[in-house]
């Protein structure tokens, strides 16, 4: 074999071994298709059947409401209840229908009416259920208190380019609110760990925002925020004592969050 043939098959053998090593190569994985964060609480929103005797009379007597103004007035005839109280129940999220027959409930069956009164009835367009979770000041008898961590439902909409909100029966319609966060402070002025935004009718979330651990949310807006730390939490007015504070919060199903009691609190710090 002369030598050309000679360095011809020798040439064919590089390739057919590159080929070779080329077919058994491990191509990294696309990358995976992103999952947005589960929704925790999702499985609490009971879904609306149409079918009703009581769902066909709530219809009928609400038909009059036709503006925001006249969810105001149609509130001030309902009056809260904790959730024990009512279904003995650490937490149930009432239909509308249901509160309206009741004409009491908690914070988020009260929420539950106002949002779909003022989407389905007076037709607002950009109607929300706002999940807030924060820390407020828990005073005993002796007049010292402890910051503990509670949670609060919460109707928000837009109208005229401005942010309005009912809390329980109360209509917030002149605080001016820059942005979410500012609304669910008015519950937990010293400061939000967590919010959950959802869709006034289908319940399924259209947002969330949580903080870092050992951090509470602070910003202009929702989207475009800062943190701060919650060891720099308001400052104390003489001859005020802040006992202990959570530096995480562990909200466990079975807490009733709307009936206003702490959830779970683990490594506890004390600020004096």
């Amino acid at each position: 074999m002369s030598m050309f043939w000679k360095l011809v098959l020798l040439i064919l053998g590089v390739v057919f071994v590159l080929l070779m090593v080329g077919c058994k190569r491990k191509f990294p994985p696309n990358p995976p298709v992103p999952v947005p964060d589960p929704d925790p609480h999702f499985k609490k929103w009971p879904q609306i059947v149409r079918t009703t005797e009581l769902w066909k009379n709530y219809c009928n007597y609400m038909h009059k409401i036709t503006s925001d103004s006249l969810v105001a007035t149609e509130m001030k005839l309902y009056k809260w209840i904790s959730d024990w109280d009512l279904w003995n129940k650490p937490d149930h999220w009432a239909l509308p229908n249901i509160v309206w027959k009741n004409k009491k409930d908690d914070c988020d069956g009260l929420a539950r009416l106002s949002a779909d009164l003022l989407g389905r009835f007076a037709e607002i367009l950009e109607v929300h259920w706002l999940e807030y979770y924060g820390f407020y000041r828990k005073y005993s008898s002796d007049g010292k208190y402890k910051i503990v961590a509670g949670g609060h439902a919460i109707t928000v909409y837009k109208k005229g380019g401005k942010l309005l909100a009912f809390s329980n029966t109360s209509w917030w319609n002149y605080l001016n609110f820059q942005d979410f966060i500012e609304i669910g402070e008015q519950t937990f002025p010293e400061g939000l760990y967590w919010v959950i935004c959802r869709h006034w009718e289908t319940g399924k979330m259209e947002w969330q925002l949580k903080s870092p651990p050992d951090e509470i949310i602070e910003g202009t807006n929702v989207f475009h925020r800062q943190l701060r730390l919650i060891r720099n939490l308001k400052p104390l007015k003489r001859g005020e004592r802040k006992k202990v504070i959570a530096r995480e919060v562990i909200w466990p199903e079975t807490v009733g969050w709307s009936s206003g009691t702490a959830p779970k609190l683990s490594n506890k710090k004390n600020l004096n």
